[in-house]
């Protein structure tokens, strides 16, 4: 058998495990089960053997189970964080399989917020950070839960860099990196918070780099550098010097449009 991929799902006589939707989030976790996230089909949990183990549904309106899954995260105690499409920010314990709601609460109505997009762990500061497009990135205590949030604060100074703000609040992607810098990719470029300080200007001297390219994935390779996937090809950014490398379909890439970034073992992206 000389197959490279193993497929799952309803084209499947023996792994038809995991029903017709289409599949927006998969994490595998800490215990190698395989979370997938579905687009109306709830979440299904799967074993090292492709076996369903589990099937959340969302069985009602009042239903914790996101309808759209968008985004699948373990943090550092096991615990599942669940980002949905019009369903906000869930919890799930896995030894109780009880989900629990997440208020992520907007900065001027109070309405729940309805998408989380992305979801990150600072380790050593105790926080996840989850991303709401359109409104901002809302810090939660991991013993608590209380949260907070780094929106814009004054709308009128989005194109001066050197505020101490996000400099854009519809955000496709987060990541947390090595010396523990938060770099929020936006419609609109990227900015980079310091985590100990929450300062976004004092690492590189302003708010955001790249303005008016769309960032869609960030990834810090193992040395130190960032890649940013975006709508108009592949950066690669090095902190120390702020310099930015760029690629395109010139270089090889089949595409300008990158919507993801891996690394493997060996080096490569």
């Amino acid at each position: 058998d000389n197959k490279v991929f193993d497929y799952i799902g309803s084209a499947s006589h023996s792994k038809n495990v995991i029903g017709e939707c289409c599949v927006l989030s998969v994490l595998m976790d800490s215990k190698n089960n395989l979370y997938v996230g579905t687009d109306n089909d709830g979440i299904y949990v799967l074993d090292k053997q492709c076996r369903m183990v589990e099937h959340y549904q969302r069985e009602s309106l009042s239903s914790l189970v996101p309808n759209a899954t968008l985004c699948i995260f373990e943090d550092s105690r096991h615990r599942i964080w669940v980002g949905g499409y019009m369903s906000g920010l869930v919890c799930l314990d896995p030894a109780t399989r009880r989900f629990s709601r997440i208020s992520l609460m907007g900065p001027s109505n109070g309405d729940p917020i309805p998408s989380v997009y992305d979801i990150v762990e600072d380790n050593e500061g105790g926080y996840i950070y989850a991303s709401a497009s359109g409104v901002g990135v809302y810090k939660i205590d991991v013993n608590t839960l209380a949260t907070s949030l780094f929106d814009v604060k004054d709308p009128s100074l989005l194109h001066d860099f050197s505020q101490n703000q996000i400099n854009n609040t519809w955000i496709n992607c987060l990541t947390v990196s090595k010396d523990r810098k938060l770099y929020i990719g936006t419609y609109s470029g990227f900015t980079c918070m310091d985590i100990p300080t929450e300062n976004f200007v004092d690492t590189y001297g302003r708010n955001c780099f790249l303005e008016g390219v769309i960032v869609n994935s960030i990834f810090e390779d193992t040395d130190k550098h960032i890649w940013l996937g975006t709508n108009s090809g592949l950066y690669d950014f090095s902190p120390s010097d702020r310099s930015f490398t760029h690629y395109d379909v010139a270089d090889g890439l089949p595409s300008v449009f990158v919507s993801a970034i891996s690394g493997a073992n060996d080096g490569n992206l």
